[in-house]
């Protein structure tokens, strides 16, 4: 059965990233307006998670897939909070000022030769007093950096943060059950090494629900672009009927497989 939905969910991941990259290529946009444009530069970065994914999927490489993931919900957070406030690049624009800012300070002191090279850079006197004119402006308008969780409290998405999300960063920062499920495959009382695409129960098994919800990401943030751009989102019709098939006969699955273990925490999240 674990076959099967995984085939379902990557046919379904393939669809959404077609449909969405054609909405994409026929979206009318104002490079100026700098709501529309994070917008639609982060909806492609978006898109190409997909295909990433899926090409982990076919290649049954696994592991990197939560990674991936965990970059789509943060990308898919930020655009929510585009869409629903008008001054929210502004603190996007402070997450890079106060980054290059940093950078350069470590290179201008020496205390990081790695970044030594940013103060041979032939305009860095510009760009030292545009991102200081930058840091004074965004300073005066109350505009900072805002952490992680605050940009999953604004987009209404803390459940996620607690949860999907929590399970993809402990999964990229590689903790000691993760490599054991990932690395090791349990025969009855034994222990050895998987082969690479090798999956068993043993495994977290990751692919199919990370697969899932970055269709359903996919989905809304392309529904989400077309609407603050003034376009209709019949664009996305097909990929959001077969994302609400799959998830139903995912979510069915799912509630079997904890019934028969008496187990509701074996019922994993099917999307947001």
């Amino acid at each position: 059965m674990e076959e099967v939905q995984l085939r379902l969910v990557m046919d379904l991941l393939q669809l959404c990233v077609k449909r969405a990259s054609t909405a994409v290529s026929r979206m009318r946009f104002s490079l100026s307006n700098p709501t529309e444009r994070h917008s639609v530069i982060l909806l492609l970065a978006l898109i190409d998670h997909g295909r990433s994914i899926l090409a982990l999927l076919i290649a049954k490489e696994y592991p990197g897939i939560p990674i991936i993931g965990r970059a789509a919900v943060e990308g898919y957070v930020d655009l929510v909070n585009l869409c629903d406030n008008r001054r929210y690049w502004m603190h996007l624009e402070a997450d890079e000022v106060t980054r290059w800012t940093e950078y350069e300070q470590l290179a201008r002191t020496g205390a990081n030769r790695n970044l030594q090279p940013i103060v041979r850079f032939p305009r860095i006197d510009e760009l030292r007093r545009y991102y200081a004119r930058r840091r004074q402006e965004l300073g005066r308008l109350d505009i900072g950096v805002l952490s992680i969780a605050a940009k999953f409290e604004r987009a209404g998405l803390r459940e996620m943060y607690d949860s999907y999300y929590a399970l993809l960063c402990s999964e990229t920062h590689n903790g000691a059950p993760n490599l054991l499920s990932r690395y090791v495959a349990m025969d009855q009382d034994t222990m050895r090494a998987r082969a690479p695409g090798e999956r068993n129960r043993s495994q977290h098994h990751y692919e199919a629900p990370v697969a899932l919800t970055t269709s359903e990401i996919i989905v809304r943030a392309t529904e989400r672009v077309l609407q603050l751009c003034g376009h209709g989102t019949a664009a996305m019709h097909e990929a959001r009927e077969r994302l609400d098939h799959v998830s139903r006969l995912c979510l069915t699955e799912e509630e079997l497989r904890a019934g028969q273990t008496g187990d509701p925490a074996d019922a994993e999240s099917a999307g947001f």
